[in-house]
């Protein structure tokens, strides 16, 4: 069996609206690109939802798409990681993002479709 190695591909800074603190598993879509929250951070400093895009070149950094910045009616600190429906696509148009929350959003869900 190969062994895994440990690599960093994204060091969430807070700075610039980027998130810190993910807390939840993250969910990949056929085309290698990860999604995930974070609980802290953002524009608002609720926590984001974020895609992290592969370089072209293994070994290159990967691209950060901040996709939704928490906060105000969409809640504050998600716990949850994203949800996808079987085809890979929500019943948000292609760029929105939209986001459920319970109090203090316990359970958090975000939805964007992929292409």
């Amino acid at each position: 069996m190969a062994a895994f190695t440990f690599q960093t591909i994204h060091a969430f800074s807070q700075a610039k609206g980027d998130g810190g603190n993910p807390l939840a598993s993250v969910v990949f879509d056929s085309s290698g690109n990860l999604y995930g929250t974070t609980s802290e951070g953002g524009t608002g400093g609720c926590g984001i939802a974020y895609e992290l895009s592969p370089p072209a070149t293994q070994g290159e950094k990967w691209t950060e798409t901040i996709l939704h910045n928490f906060g105000g009616v969409t809640g504050c600190g998600p716990s949850s990681y994203l949800i996808f429906d079987q085809a890979g696509t929500s019943t948000a148009p292609p760029s929105a993002v939209e986001a459920a929350r319970t109090p203090r959003c316990a359970k958090t869900v975000v939805a964007r479709s992929i292409s």
